[in-house]
C-alpha cells in the first residue's frame, strides 16, 4: 500500500474524468496509509476541474491515525482552483480518534506546495 499523489485533471464538460465502481459488488477500496505530514488524504485534487467521483471507499485502518482527509481538494496555483468536482456516494472511514480527520476538506491554501497565494480572484 501506499498513497496517491494529487490527481489535477482539466477538464471540461464534454471531457471529464470519471472515477467509479464499474461493476457490481464491493466498492473499490482507497487505502491511504499516511505519514507524520499533517495532511495526508486518500484522494487528493489539485487545481482539478469536471472530476466525478463515483462509488469508491476511502477507508484507514482502525488503528491508523495519521490520515487527516477523505478527499483534500486545493488549488494548483493562486488564480488555479479546482472546480466542477462531483463526489457521489461510495464511503470514507477515517480514525475517529484523530481530531484534525475531515471527510471532505476543500481549501483556498496553498501552503501545502511550501508557497502562500500572491494573487486571488
Amino acid at each position: 500500500m501506499e498513497d496517491l499523489p494529487f490527481i489535477n485533471f482539466n477538464g471540461s464538460p464534454n471531457a471529464s474524468l470519471i472515477l467509479r465502481k464499474s461493476t457490481g459488488g464491493k466498492l473499490p477500496v482507497v487505502r491511504p496509509t499516511g505519514s507524520n505530514w499533517d495532511r495526508d488524504f486518500g484522494i487528493g485534487l489539485s487545481g482539478s476541474s469536471y472530476v466525478s467521483i463515483n462509488n469508491i471507499e476511502i477507508s484507514v485502518d482502525p488503528m491508523n491515525s495519521n490520515v487527516e482527509f477523505g478527499y483534500y481538494i486545493k488549488p494548483s496555483g493562486p488564480e488555479k482552483g479546482s472546480n466542477n468536482i462531483q463526489i457521489i456516494d461510495g464511503a470514507i472511514i477515517l480514525n475517529k480518534n484523530n481530531n484534525k480527520s475531515k471527510a471532505i476538506y476543500q481549501t483556498t491554501d496553498l501552503n501545502i506546495n511550501g508557497f502562500s497565494i500572491t494573487a486571488q480572484s
